[in-house]
């Protein structure tokens, strides 16, 4: 996501994802796909937790027939960063904590090191 992304995708939803830039391109492309289907969806929260990627929106911007869809390339997309570096886009794997830190990433093994 570069900034000009950044920009448009804070206009829609007023958020910025919180997580660091490896995972843009999964969320642009996730958001592509949910707006193809729900035009007038909104991103409530992008984050990353316990090495993966969260991505929460308003289901009352989603018809309830679309739910399932919606869930589905979401969960897809939060499957992806699984094997994708945050940092940059990688491909990576879950490092657990080490001695001095307790956070759970995934990373590449330049970005593990």
């Amino acid at each position: 996501m570069d900034e000009e992304e950044l920009n448009e995708f804070y206009g829609r939803h007023g958020i910025v994802p919180e997580c660091q830039s490896g995972w843009h391109k999964i969320i642009v492309e996730l958001d592509s796909r949910i707006a193809a289907i729900a035009p007038n969806y909104k991103a409530e929260q992008i984050k990353e937790k316990f090495g993966a990627l969260r991505f929460y929106y308003d289901s009352m911007s989603i018809d309830p027939s679309d739910w399932d869809t919606v869930n589905d390339l979401v969960r897809s997309a939060e499957d992806e960063s699984l094997s994708t570096c945050e940092v940059c886009g990688a491909t990576g794997s879950t490092v657990g904590p080490r001695t001095r830190s307790r956070w759970i990433k995934t990373l590449c093994e330049t970005h593990a090191n």
